[in-house]
């Protein structure tokens, strides 16, 4: 889990993307899940999405997942953004 760090770009690689560029360097990844909204993604791709006259609105993405190892998180994690209710206006 990285905190603190914001994520520049997605480099692919054929169909996946392979590696991830952040503010504070970058790193080679098997498998990227994206918590952002398809328009930003698309824009981390260095690609323009082909919805992108829609208006992005909130929703919620849930995945149950089995894991091997240790994480720091709980199973019924929620994660909010530091500035909350300044998504809403967003």
């Amino acid at each position: 889990v990285y905190t603190g760090v914001r994520v520049t770009g997605l480099e692919v690689s054929g169909s996946r993307v392979s590696e991830v560029a952040t503010d504070a360097g970058s790193f080679r990844a098997d498998a990227v899940v994206s918590s952002l909204d398809r328009l930003r993604t698309y824009a981390l791709l260095g690609r323009r999405a082909p919805f992108a006259r829609l208006e992005p609105s909130l929703s919620g993405f849930v995945l149950l997942l089995g894991v091997e190892g240790l994480s720091r998180l709980e199973h019924h994690t929620v994660s909010f953004p530091e500035r909350y209710a300044g998504e809403f206006e967003d």
